[in-house]
């Protein structure tokens, strides 16, 4: 069963923990993480949730996930990025872009460049059934993107495709 450290508005840790599935306590958040991959050619990665997901069942999105209790955000969003698609990137290459208080969770924000093809991705089963890569134009207008993953998008388009440009020179 997956444990999240419990934070407090301010994002400073409770010293509680949290299982995954029950209901958070009042005025209590925990960490989640989300990373934007994008390749040479300025493409980024999307993955297409799993048909028995809970939430937006189908649809595509950037890689992501809860920060388990122990973790820091840069050990969570590798570990979530090798768990999802068999990618694994050292810490030091993942960049925060933003964090974002959503509901009762702060969303960090990554974006990483692969340097070279990551060659065939391995899915996790229950979580991801496809992959694929897509330019900021056709992230924009995907009608199957999650819609948090909209909203973040819109969010992050700028600096998004400065990240990407920079990540293809």
């Amino acid at each position: 069963m997956e444990t999240w450290d419990l934070l407090d508005a301010a994002r400073s840790p409770l010293g509680r923990t949290h299982q995954r599935g029950e209901a958070l306590p009042e005025h209590t958040y925990h960490a989640v993480v989300f990373v934007w991959v994008a390749d040479r050619r300025g493409r980024f990665l999307l993955t297409r949730r799993a048909p028995e997901k809970k939430s937006y069942p189908d649809c595509w999105g950037c890689t992501g996930g809860s920060v388990l209790a122990g973790e820091t955000s840069l050990q969570g969003v590798r570990r979530e990025l090798y768990e999802e698609t068999g990618i694994d990137a050292p810490e030091g290459e993942f960049r925060l872009l933003e964090t974002i208080r959503e509901r009762d969770m702060f969303c960090d924000l990554y974006f990483l460049a692969l340097e070279h093809d990551p060659g065939p991705l391995r899915l996790q089963p229950g979580e991801t059934v496809e992959a694929g890569w897509f330019s900021l134009e056709q992230l924009r207008s995907l009608p199957d993107l999650a819609e948090p993953d909209r909203q973040r998008l819109a969010l992050l388009a700028e600096r998004l495709e400065q990240s990407a440009r920079a990540a293809a020179q």
